[in-house]
């Protein structure tokens, strides 16, 4: 059951992250406006996506002490783009359509047929 939780907690601190860079970046074009500005907003929100990622990979690392890799990876990645979908729909107000939702039902049906082999 930890396991679970673990695999949880991992893949949304993962999806976190993703997010975290979108909005530390969505102002910034280039590498030059970073170096010469300085960004300490931007900065902030980056060392926590930094934290976040880190965050994750702990998770990541604790599920992969109890679950074989061939299970552990691809749960994970899905566990995490559904929850990068359910942040962008409400956090970014990306687009959110038919396809997506046939989508998203065929990871959760993937991710419960990998977890029961």
């Amino acid at each position: 059951m930890i396991t679970y939780i673990y695999f949880i907690i991992g893949a949304f601190f993962n999806a976190l992250a993703a997010y975290l860079i979108k909005i530390s970046f969505s102002n910034i074009d280039s590498l030059s406006i970073i170096i010469s500005k300085g960004l300490i907003k931007e900065s902030v929100l980056i060392l926590l996506a930094l934290a976040s990622f880190f965050s994750a990979f702990i998770f990541y690392g604790l599920v992969l002490s109890k679950t074989n890799l061939n299970i552990a990876q691809p749960v994970f990645t899905a566990l995490s783009m559904i929850f990068v979908i359910i942040i962008s729909v409400f956090f970014l107000n990306e687009p959110f359509s038919l396809l997506y939702f046939i989508g998203l039902f065929l990871i959760i049906i993937g991710i419960f047929i990998v977890s029961q082999s």
